[in-house]
């Protein structure tokens, strides 16, 4: 297990090119996913920012609905004002009672002819504003003569209230169009507190960092409307207020400023790290299987060229597909001819051109053993059959003798192996002749010791024979004898 983890570590990482593949891989998939967290943080922050634009719109439309509804009454009461003039404080106080958009947060409405505080509603608890005259503050006329010159209505605020607490204060400009001359101005006194709750920031402030400022503070008041300056520093959405006061500044941050994390990045970053990881082991495992052939093809390369022997491997259609130089060499193929996909029958027929084999000398004998071979492929109805084993000898035109071995192996390739026997040949051809001789001499021996034997033969026989006849005329003898 340890020799296996070794190959794999020393065929993945100790390749210079395996390496730089590696690296170059790394660096795609750690851009890949920068990019894919970053893409993901930002649209999750254009979402937040789009929600809390969506949010703050509501709560500007909540206000703008509440102010333009004040400026719609302060206008009304200049109409009637301005044409009656000498209105007195009982009439005041019916025309205001009788206005049905007054807004639960006002607590006071004051109209002041010749910039002198004269009539208010209601009464009980106001009458310490009767007679308060602009024109003794310094900090209050400048934006009072403003509104009375611009025919503008004006908004300030929040400021702090003789009574305690906050207010916002809203005016606008009364004219007599009869007499074509400024009246004074009539203003309406909202309570700060119950206003930011009527319109929903008080709300809004639990969920959100909130600042509502002035692009041009006024003279009486310039800290923010509502709200921290801080938000500024954290890249607020930001939204416009425009009404008959002019305008004001919405800003909004989430709550303690932007997420600089996404609520599930940390889990997405291990999903994408789990993949990442899963990726590269993926192609490692892949760099391995591929440098491992090329090692096992190179140590079969280098193992085929180390043979004495001619080499060649076929696929089960025919086609050459692997061969070592010494095959090349026995048949002095040329590169255009030998080379991969190279169908058997092609190499025959360059054999047969080229006059490589024995008996083609002549340009003749080559054309018609082309003919021959060709006329054998066209009748053959699944082309030239090779891929067969066979063990034979080829005479070459130079006078080698080239041993042919072909093995069929178990997928349909099959193997060739070609040996050049010349040596073995002729050796092998001396001995057949010297056993000829030698067979040739025996032979004669034989017919001649045959002949003496038969002649010895036929001697002894007629020995026998007169040894018979010599026992036969004894034993005549003997018995005329006896008679």
């Amino acid at each position: 297990m340890f020799r296996l983890k070794e190959n794999y570590l020393r065929l993945v990482f100790g390749n210079l090119r395996v390496g730089l593949t590696f690296t170059v891989a790394l660096t795609v998939i750690f851009l890949s996913i920068y990019q894919i967290d970053r893409l993901s943080r930002e649209g999750f922050l254009a979402k937040v920012r789009s929600e809390t634009t969506s949010e703050m719109l509501n709560v500007r439309r909540d206000i703008e609905g509440v102010l333009i509804e004040q400026s719609l009454v302060l206008r009304e009461l200049a109409t009637l004002i301005g044409g009656r003039p000498n209105i007195t404080q009982t009439e005041f106080s019916s025309w205001v009672r009788h206005i049905t958009d007054v807004d639960s947060s006002a607590i006071t409405i004051a109209a002041a002819p010749d910039l002198v505080v004269s009539l208010v509603y209601p009464f009980e608890g106001n009458q310490d504003f009767l007679g308060f005259d602009y024109r003794e503050s310094d900090e209050l006329l400048v934006d009072v003569l403003n509104t009375l010159s611009s025919g503008e209505d004006l908004m300030v605020g929040p400021i702090g209230l003789a009574r305690g607490g906050l207010g916002i204060i809203l005016r606008a400009p009364v004219y007599i169009p009869s007499e074509g001359t400024s009246w004074g101005i009539v203003s309406i006194i909202l309570d700060y507190q119950k206003f930011v709750d009527n319109v929903g920031l008080t709300e809004a402030a639990l969920t959100y960092d909130l600042l509502i400022d002035f692009p041009v503070p006024s003279n009486e008041y310039q800290a923010p409307f509502f709200g921290a300056k801080d938000v500024l520093a954290n890249d607020p959405i930001s939204l416009i207020f425009d009404f008959p006061y002019g305008a004001l500044r919405l800003h909004a941050t989430p709550k303690g400023g932007w997420l600089k994390a996404l609520p599930a990045q940390w889990q997405e970053r291990g999903t994408m790290a789990v993949i990442a990881a899963g990726f590269l082991f993926l192609l490692s495992y892949t760099i391995w299987l591929s440098e491992s052939r090329k090692l096992a093809k190179t140590r079969l390369t280098n193992g085929l060229e180390a043979l004495d022997d001619g080499f060649v491997m076929f696929d089960e259609d025919n086609n050459v597909i692997i061969w070592n130089k010494k095959y090349a060499e026995m048949y002095d193929y040329p590169e255009q001819v030998l080379r991969y996909g190279t169908h058997y029958s092609k190499l025959v027929e360059s054999n047969i051109q080229r006059g490589r084999f024995k008996g083609l000398e002549t340009e003749t004998e080559r054309v018609k053993q082309l003919n021959r071979w060709r006329q054998t492929m066209s009748e053959s109805t699944s082309g030239p059959q090779h891929n067969v084993s066979i063990d034979k000898e080829q005479k070459l035109s130079d006078g080698r003798t080239i041993r042919v071995s072909d093995r069929v192996m178990a997928d349909g390739n099959y193997v060739g192996l070609r040996v050049d026997i010349t040596d073995l040949s002729g050796e092998r051809d001396k001995a057949f002749a010297d056993l000829e001789k030698s067979n040739s001499n025996l032979t004669k021996l034989v017919e001649s010791g045959s002949r003496k034997l038969v002649r010895r033969t036929e001697q002894l026989a007629k020995l026998e024979k007169i040894a018979s006849l010599g026992r036969l005329t004894a034993g005549i003898a003997h018995d005329f004898n006896n008679l």
